[in-house]
């Protein structure tokens, strides 16, 4: 994903790996290393790149396939500015009825050592909502998405955000395949 703040360009990625199988930890886990950004920017005169300020190892595991329900494990260590650990998991839902989509989510982490800029702890929550375009071609493969989440981390104030989006995953997936 690339992004522009008032730095630069910044761009975020992941790696994101599902072993095949049909079994809890092969097929149905998916396993990520993310980070957060590489900067590239002007400060002073001249250009400085950084990497991320945290690397973060996740594994989503999707214990029943029928039911629309993953918890995410997660560990975040941080490489600059802080220092030690996040960990804690992810709780998510989904169901889809007809052409609208529903989801769930809830989460927490804890610091192994907190600071004014790593809280001990955060709670967060969420729902969503998405609805398909009808139709063919290219527009019935975007999903317009809104969620709406809450955030509250030790010694901060409750923080609700609200985010729309399009889901256009398949748009890449079946461009990827008419090619071949």
């Amino acid at each position: 994903m690339l992004s522009n703040s008032v730095v630069g360009p910044v761009f975020r990625g992941s790696v994101r790996f599902t072993p095949p199988g049909e079994n809890l930890f092969g097929g149905r886990t998916e396993y990520s290393l993310s980070f957060d950004s590489l900067t590239n920017a002007q400060f002073g005169g001249s250009r400085v790149t950084q990497f991320s300020d945290s690397l973060t190892a996740m594994a989503t595991i999707v214990p029943w396939k029928e039911i629309g329900f993953a918890i995410a494990p997660q560990a975040t260590y941080l490489l600059r500015n802080d220092s030690g650990w996040r960990v804690g998991a992810i709780m998510l839902a989904r169901a889809q009825f007809g052409l609208n989509e529903f989801g769930l989510s809830a989460g927490w982490s804890g610091a192994t050592r907190s600071s004014d800029t790593n809280p001990a702890g955060t709670f967060d929550g969420g729902v969503g909502y998405g609805r398909h375009f009808r139709g063919s071609g290219f527009v019935s493969k975007l999903t317009p998405h809104m969620n709406v989440t809450g955030e509250k981390s030790t010694g901060a104030v409750r923080v609700i955000s609200v985010q729309t989006s399009f889901n256009c995953s398949s748009v890449i997936q079946s461009c990827a395949s008419s090619r071949m």
